[in-house]
């Protein structure tokens, strides 16, 4: 269980530092200063996720797609509310296009992980 707690969260800080290489040095008109907080917030989102379903699959033998469900509604609930925070008092409008970019995509590799998290969790 914990190494598969690590193995998401190395995987979405490398993705999240390759993100944060590219828009620095390669398209620095695209860069914005707050971007490292994108990526610790889906390294604890990741983390809380993770360890929702091993205390469910401890207590219940199995994780039930009604928590999954809610877990994935939760998720894109905050994941909202993040980016309007973000938008609205962090970064500079002239790169608001470069956030939501840098969000989906940091998004998308969430929804993977999660899916290979739930998929390991059943099988043991």
């Amino acid at each position: 269980m914990k190494k598969m707690l690590i193995i998401s969260n190395v995987i979405t800080l490398v993705s999240g530092m390759i993100g944060y290489f590219i828009l620095k040095y390669a398209l620095p008109q695209f860069f914005f200063s707050s971007y490292p907080i994108v990526i610790v917030y889906y390294m604890a989102v990741i983390t809380a996720f993770c360890i929702i379903l091993f205390s469910s699959k401890k207590r219940k033998g199995t994780v039930s797609t009604l928590l999954y469900s809610v877990l994935k509604g939760i998720l894109l609930v905050l994941s909202i509310i993040f980016f309007w925070i973000m938008m609205k008092y962090c970064v500079d409008r002239s790169v608001v296009k470069s956030l939501a970019i840098v969000f989906v995509s940091m998004y998308l590799i969430i929804i993977f992980l999660e899916a290979w998290v739930l998929l390991e969790t059943e099988k043991k």
